[in-house]
Parts: C-alpha cells; sequence; structure tokens
C-alpha cells in the first residue's frame, strides 16, 4: 500500500507506537480506550514520524520494520499541530506538548475495563494501525475526521480545556501568549472569551486559597495511592465543585470553598470516604438552601423569579406532576413528591443545571426534558446516578476572586429571607385588593 497515503492531514503532526503485539483486544483496547502513556507522556511512548503530509524514508522503513519488539503492528497517533504546547522546563511545561490531547479514565473506566489511573492520548486522536505483516492501514472508528461536526465540536471543547488548564497551571496564560508571540511555534489558538473563561477557571487560585499548612502536605494519600496535593484538587475534587465557590452542608451551614476544602474534605473526606469527594459532596452537601432562582418561562429564559424548592411544582405539567412512579429502592410516590423532596436539595440557586455535553439549561427543562424522559424517570430514579451521568457540578470554572465569593455567600445566605419577605408582601397586596374591593 501507499504509506504515505496515512499521513494526510497537513495541519497534524503523526506519531507511532509499536504494540509488541498482535493481539486484538490489545489492539481494540487502544482503539477504543486510547494510548496510554509511559511516564504521563506521549514522548515516552512513541515515535514521532512526521509534521503534516512531509513523509520522508525514514518514516516509511520505521513503520516496514519497527525497532520496538520488532513489531508488527503500528498504532498512528494524529494530533492537530494547533493545541500543542511549547516543551519547556524555564516556563513550567516540561513534558506538557501533547497535554491538551490526554484524559484520565475515570473510577468506572477503569475497572470495568481494567484501565489505569495515567495519562492516556484520547481515542479520537488513534488513526488507526497499520498492519506490516499484510501491509494494510486498519482506521479507527472513532477518529475524530470521521465524527459528525457536532461531535468533533465538543470534542475540541475538552481539548480546549485541557490546553487552558495545563497552561493556566504552570506559567499563566498571559505569559504562554507573548512566548508564543515571540516565537515561530504556531499562532495562539484562544479567542478573547476563551482567556476570560481561563482567569476564572485557574486551578492554581483555588490552591492558592489554602492555607500553608494544607499546602506543606505535598501530598495526599487516599484510596490507597499518593498523589500530590495539586493533582487530587484538580483531578478528585475539583470537578465536583460548585462554580459559585460556595459550599452548603446538609445542616445548612454555608462555606467559602477555600474554607470546606480545608475543613472537610482534608479531614472527614479523606478520612472516611478515601478521598472520594464526589461520593462526599453527593451525601453531604446540597445545591440550595431552600429556594431558587427559577425560569418560570421556557421562551423568556432570562426571566427568573426567586421561588422556594416547593414552589417549583407550580411550574411544571400537571399531568407529569400527578403521574405515580416507583424508584429504584421500591418507593412509590407522585412526580410531584419526587421534585419536591429527591430531587429538591439538588436544584441549583441560580437555577442553572450544566449537562455533561457543556449545555446550560434551566431547572424546569431539566426536569422536563431529562429527568423524565416520555413521562417515565430515568435511572430508575436513582438521584446519584442522575447527577452523576447527566450533570456537571461546573461549566469549566469555580469563582475564587474573594469578593465575588463573598457576594456570592450573602446572595444565597440572603435568598431564603428574601423569598418570605416577598410573599409576606404578597400577602399583604392580596388583604389589600380584596379590601379594596369590599
Amino acid at each position: 500500500m501507499n504509506i504515505k497515503g496515512i499521513f494526510d492531514n497537513e495541519n497534524n503532526v503523526y506519531y507511532g507506537h509499536g504494540t509488541g503485539t498482535t493481539s486484538l483486544s490489545v489492539i481494540n483496547s487502544i482503539m477504543n480506550d486510547g494510548l496510554r502513556c509511559s511516564h504521563e507522556s506521549l514522548y515516552f511512548t512513541s515515535v514521532a514520524l512526521c509534521m503534516g503530509n512531509n513523509v520522508d524514508d525514514r518514516t516509511i522503513s520505521l513503520m516496514k520494520k519497527w525497532p520496538h519488539k520488532d513489531s508488527k503492528i503500528i498504532i498512528i497517533v494524529s494530533l492537530p499541530i494547533k493545541y500543542n504546547i511549547i516543551d519547556s522546563i524555564s516556563i513550567g511545561t516540561y513534558n506538557c506538548a501533547n497535554s491538551a490531547y490526554y484524559y484520565i479514565p475515570s473510577i468506572e473506566s477503569r475497572e470495568k475495563y481494567r484501565l489505569t489511573e495515567s495519562n492516556y492520548v484520547m481515542p479520537e486522536f488513534i488513526k488507526g494501525y497499520y498492519d506490516s505483516l499484510n501491509d494494510k492501514f486498519v482506521p479507527n472508528p472513532k477518529y475524530y475526521e470521521l465524527l459528525s461536526l457536532d461531535e468533533q465540536k465538543k470534542l475540541f471543547e475538552k481539548v480546549k480545556f485541557n490546553y487552558i488548564t495545563v497552561i493556566n497551571n504552570t506559567c499563566g496564560i498571559n505569559k504562554y501568549r507573548e512566548i508564543l508571540e515571540r516565537s515561530d511555534a504556531g499562532e495562539f489558538p484562544l479567542t478573547d472569551k476563551d482567556i476570560e473563561i481561563a482567569k476564572k477557571m485557574n486551578c492554581n487560585n483555588l490552591f492558592n486559597l489554602l492555607s500553608n499548612k494544607i499546602k506543606d502536605r505535598k501530598t495526599v494519600t487516599f484510596d490507597n495511592q499518593t498523589v500530590s496535593i495539586e493533582k487530587y484538587l484538580w483531578q478528585y475534587v475539583y470537578p465536583f465543585l460548585p462554580s459559585n465557590g460556595i459550599i452548603i452542608m446538609k445542616d445548612n451551614s454555608v462555606h467559602l470553598v477555600s474554607e470546606f476544602i480545608e475543613n472537610y474534605i482534608f479531614k472527614e473526606c479523606i478520612n472516611k470516604y478515601h478521598g472520594d469527594a464526589r461520593k462526599y459532596l453527593f451525601e453531604k452537601t446540597k445545591n440550595n438552601l431552600g429556594t431558587t432562582l427559577f425560569a418560570t418561562d421556557l421562551i423568556f429564559k432570562d426571566n427568573y423569579s426567586n421561588i422556594l424548592i416547593k414552589d417549583i411544582t407550580n411550574y411544571i405539567s400537571k399531568d407529569l406532576l400527578e403521574k405515580k412512579i416507583t424508584i429504584f429502592d421500591g418507593t412509590q410516590m407522585t412526580v410531584k413528591d419526587y421534585i419536591e423532596n429527591i430531587y429538591g436539595p439538588y436544584v441549583p440557586y441560580n437555577g442553572k443545571v450544566y449537562l455533561k455535553d457543556g449545555k446550560e439549561i434551566t431547572t424546569k427543562e431539566f426536569i422536563e426534558e431529562y429527568l423524565f424522559k416520555d413521562n417515565n424517570i430515568v435511572y430508575n430514579g436513582n438521584i446519584e446516578q442522575i447527577l452523576l451521568n447527566l450533570t456537571c457540578n461546573n461549566n469549566g470554572f469555580i469563582v475564587t476572586d474573594k469578593n465575588d465569593l463573598i457576594n456570592n455567600l450573602e446572595i444565597i445566605k440572603n435568598s431564603l429571607e428574601n423569598v418570605k419577605k416577598k410573599e409576606v408582601l404578597d400577602d399583604e397586596i392580596e388583604l389589600d385588593e380584596e379590601f379594596n374591593k369590599n
């Protein structure tokens, strides 16, 4: 076959990885789950083959006779140059060149597919494999160039998020942009809007809010493994924190995110929950103090009213509310009871639900279009599974600015009082109207 035809995108850099085996189970695992990076980097796992379609004799010779374990199956990794990161010790990005294209499998995936807690190249960037025994190329159906435009858009949102995260946690966006503009390492791929978001989602800001007592621990041991404090926060805590940076406990106490991390995550969560922040936050916290900003009209979605959680059902279809359901533990109840008592504590105080695909919708939309499908509750009403599989706790960033945090804290604390005052005022107006009629 024409090996040069494999390398057909001039905007990509290509890498090869010799599998050392012809086992289809190993090959399919890489195609479906991605390529595990030795020492957390593709650099130690593969050989750079070519930039774009600039294929030379060396590349062709390598493909036909791979030196590593005399491999006959060569995995082809294809990465767009756009989100490549300058590899430099001086700015803290050493070993980060391809990090935008990595992911770490979830605990569930690691258990189900026997994966490890390591960086993997996303399967969407595995173009396929070259079989030198039969001189043929086998494409990966998951490869990003074979996906729909909508699927590609969602994929590159993740890539962009990783890119921002790595740079934010090293030299910072502004400094990196200056370095890139002074070099010939490519164009800066972020828009002004991306940069504005990046400033808010800096995990270093969250780390810097912590006391020296916590920072000096350096590492944390949880679930029988030891990782750095920064890695634990970013990978195992940060994704499950609310975007407003305010934590509401089940006992109605309210805490700033830094206070919560120090007094709850690094104590009870580590000691009793083995560091499982997702489980801890689900069981110990809630999303409101009994009120929510509710978009009562799906046409005018910006028309939010501050209402009690129990009053949400005033705006939901009555036919749906009266339906009786049986949830996962055998309990029978009406949809109205489920919304008020089971889902109620997890209704976001700001009335905005973040879906897994990054989409932001109103609570009303979530209830009517996602929580209940064809009038049937999803995941047998298991609220933990519903939240885990359908929603995100934040949309990529968490407020860490102290003034903004304090402002958010006051808004939440005053929310219930404001609703009560409104109800009293509404009652007084209603009485006045009755009096005037008479």
